[in-house]
């Protein structure tokens, strides 16, 4: 598009330029007479000289000077203008794209998979199991919210037992000495610490979970 632009100015530079030039063709003559000869008349030698003059008309001049002045302004205004509008869109796209991924990580750190209760990267987190549909929890939900906004050195993480992927480990007796995602039993509202992928801590019961969070 800048090139575009940028040879419409030239054209129209040539454009106003070429008027000013005036050519004009000029017949000289000079002649030598000769008087008298032998013939008592009086003879002439001419030489015609043609010349070509160009010449420049000064107020033509100033005016394409002005004009090309002001064409040369509105175009570099044109150009600053494109260029700023462009990129307010490129700072757009990439605040959208960053609020996507900050997104994207509060959605990783909010609920898991069981089957991912191992496997997570941090050297200690927390993860809460518990079925997120039961409105009898809701002060379980509460407390989870209240932790996340607090700022806690250890992650939190929840894992949705009423999830069809999860469902299967639900069990009437739970196993405190899983040692991988598998073995897990969980028998109702769960915490449980991880510390380098191992069960450091396990807590059961909806208040004592409560009662471990707010700690």
């Amino acid at each position: 598009m800048v090139k575009k632009l940028t040879g419409l100015v030239a054209l129209i530079v040539a454009l106003l330029v070429m008027p000013t030039m005036v050519s004009a063709t000029s017949l000289k003559t000079t002649c030598d007479k000769s008087c008298p000869t032998e013939d008592g008349k009086c003879t002439a030698t001419c030489t015609i000289k043609i010349e070509e003059n160009t010449s420049f008309d000064s107020s033509e001049i100033k005016k394409v000077v002005i004009t090309t002045s002001v064409v040369l302004i509105v175009f570099a205004c044109f150009y600053f203008l494109t260029v700023a509008i462009v990129n307010k869109d490129e700072k757009k796209d990439d605040t959208a794209d960053s609020s996507s991924k900050t997104n994207e990580v509060e959605i990783q750190h909010k609920e898991i998979l069981l089957g991912s209760s191992f496997s997570i990267k941090d050297d200690q987190y927390l993860v809460v199991y518990y079925d997120t549909t039961d409105d009898d929890l809701s002060n379980l939900t509460s407390t989870i919210s209240t932790y996340r906004s607090s700022s806690k050195d250890v992650n939190l993480y929840t894992v949705d037992m009423n999830n069809g992927l999860n469902k299967g480990f639900a069990g009437e007796t739970s196993n405190k000495e899983a040692t991988k995602a598998s073995e897990l039993s969980i028998s109702g509202p769960t915490v449980i610490k991880f510390s380098n992928n191992k069960i450091s801590t396990y807590i059961e019961g909806t208040d004592e979970v409560i009662k471990y969070l707010e700690s």
